[in-house]
């Protein structure tokens, strides 16, 4: 069942918005608190054309190691609010950021249906104790930018 929950939209003031250029920054927005979870959370980090954080959106609750996903949850927010693109973040609660093959499964999927809705999906970032890992920087990724031309900078894994 997916539960839409603002994390940080309340907090956001226009003009002071944080900007999204790496899965650094990713890990900076909603690490702290990811990386501390019990069971495994999906959100989706909706993006401007400028990379200012629209709003951060808890899509999914799965179980202590898994996160079954529909692709139409993922998107929901993005085409709510009018998001032109997004980044997916999941944790690991086992402590481990290396993506699993579902985790990489999971991301060709939606970077397949961002592309079909024009929604540009820019990184998948997972965070753990351990660090987070970039899947844009470890899968080839020939969708780099967004429909309005929006691109995430690269970023070493952490």
């Amino acid at each position: 069942m997916s539960e839409y929950v603002p994390v940080i939209r309340d907090a956001l003031v226009a003009d002071q918005r944080p900007l999204v250029r790496s899965a650094q920054d990713v890990r900076e927005l909603v690490g702290p608190d990811m990386a501390e979870l019990a069971q495994e959370q999906m959100r989706v980090i909706l993006l401007s054309t400028r990379l200012a954080v629209i709003d951060v959106v808890t899509v999914y609750q799965g179980t202590i190691d898994t996160c079954l996903v529909r692709q139409a949850e993922l998107f929901r927010p993005a085409i709510l609010q009018n998001a032109p693109s997004i980044i997916l973040v999941h944790n690991h609660p086992s402590g481990d950021a290396k993506p699993s093959a579902e985790d990489r499964a999971m991301t060709e999927q939606a970077r397949e249906a961002g592309a079909i809705l024009q929604i540009g999906v820019l990184d998948h970032v997972i965070v753990a104790r351990s660090g987070a890992v970039s899947l844009r920087e470890l899968m080839p990724w020939s969708i780099s930018t967004g429909p309005t031309g929006t691109q995430l900078g690269g970023g070493a894994t952490s």
